[in-house]
């Protein structure tokens, strides 16, 4: 009895450890399919940025065979299948956005090598690259101008001279005729007998108030170019020139034009809209005109109505932190938990007078 419990005994270890034996051995195999299955995962994202048909299967026969008693190891290869998954959607959308961004970089540099040695060396652009000329003048312009980057009047000179299909659809639908100057300078290169008809008397009125002229100016007795050729910026008051009529007059005498302008844009004055004017060159370079100079008298008094509120307000945040400090600072009593912590409210308020306001002001 003893040697047949013995030998059961002996049956009974060799069969698990045959089992085990079996299992290590499931394990290893498993261990090698999940080798093969990543190297073959690898290949085909490297190969073609994509999940093939071939991976799926190798994946699939992977996890029916690990579908008993191994769901640790079908996790890992699932996780892993996920991974090269992300791995590949993350590489494919960097490769895009850089491919994307060279693209963009590519575009603005043929931009700046077509505008500089096609458009601009030449004062018409040949035929062939004349509507590529006016779409990225016209482009350039509408990306650039809120930072005074451009002047209206040479985009639309431009335009005029390379005859542009895009000159005449700002005539017929202008796109900055946000101020009274911007409409003056679009009638006067789409259509001059409006400026004429419009400013003619407003250019007399100047002329015969600073003795420009001798006579008495009869309508339709001088033509608008000799009108305005005896206009004399330099002996013209600021609050003259600073308006729309007169600054399309000196614009259009012969000694004005494209290069001989300069235009004035403030798109961030507070209560006054964009400020928007043009000034000659005498004017501009000699006079000392910002867009303060183009101002209506009410959007001055707005200004300097606002700017007396804020100087006011940071002299009292000033002077009342400071006695509220030095009331905490000689009273013992005061400097407890609360006290601090007023304190610290008041130390808060006088950066803002000291800082804030200030930079309010100037700005």
């Amino acid at each position: 009895m003893i040697r047949q419990k013995q030998k059961g005994g002996e049956k009974e270890e060799r069969r698990i450890h045959g089992r085990s034996m079996s299992k290590f051995l499931q394990i290893i195999t498993l261990t090698m399919m999940l080798l093969s299955y990543t190297n073959v995962c690898k290949s085909d994202v490297s190969a073609r940025n994509e999940t093939t048909p071939k991976s799926m299967e190798a994946m699939n026969r992977l996890v029916a065979t690990t579908a008993g008693n191994h769901t640790r190891i079908a996790s890992v290869i699932l996780s892993v299948h996920q991974s090269l998954n992300m791995n590949k959607l993350t590489n494919s959308s960097t490769k895009e956005q850089k491919t994307e961004r060279i693209i963009s970089t590519n575009n603005h540099s043929d931009e700046v090598e077509l505008d500089r040695k096609v458009c601009m060396h030449f004062p018409t652009p040949k035929i062939e690259n004349k509507e590529q000329c006016c779409q990225l003048l016209y482009k350039t312009y509408a990306n650039v101008w809120i930072n005074r980057g451009r002047y209206l009047v040479v985009m639309l000179e431009r335009l005029k001279r390379w005859r542009c299909k895009e000159f005449d659809d700002e005539c017929k639908r202008p796109t900055w005729s946000f101020s009274e100057y911007t409409r003056r300078m679009y009638d006067l290169f789409c259509n001059r007998n409006i400026v004429e008809t419009t400013c003619y008397a407003d250019i007399a009125q100047v002329a015969q108030r600073y003795q420009f002229v001798n006579e008495l100016i009869i309508p339709g007795a001088m033509t608008w170019q000799v009108l305005i050729e005896k206009l004399d910026s330099s002996a013209m008051k600021l609050e003259d020139l600073a308006t729309p009529c007169v600054q399309a007059a000196l614009f259009d005498r012969a000694d004005g034009g494209v290069g001989r302008f300069h235009e004035i844009i403030e798109p961030y004055a507070p209560f006054c809209g964009l400020q928007w004017h043009g000034y000659d060159f005498h004017t501009a370079q000699f006079r000392g005109v910002s867009p303060w100079t183009g101002m209506p008298l009410w959007c001055r008094y707005s200004i300097m109505a606002c700017i007396a509120f804020m100087g006011v307000a940071c002299i009292t945040t000033i002077l009342g932190n400071i006695f509220i400090l030095s009331v905490f600072g000689t009273t013992a009593k005061l400097r407890d938990t609360q006290g601090v912590y007023k304190i610290c409210l008041a130390l808060a308020d006088l950066m803002i007078g000291l800082a804030v306001w200030p930079n309010m002001i100037i700005l």
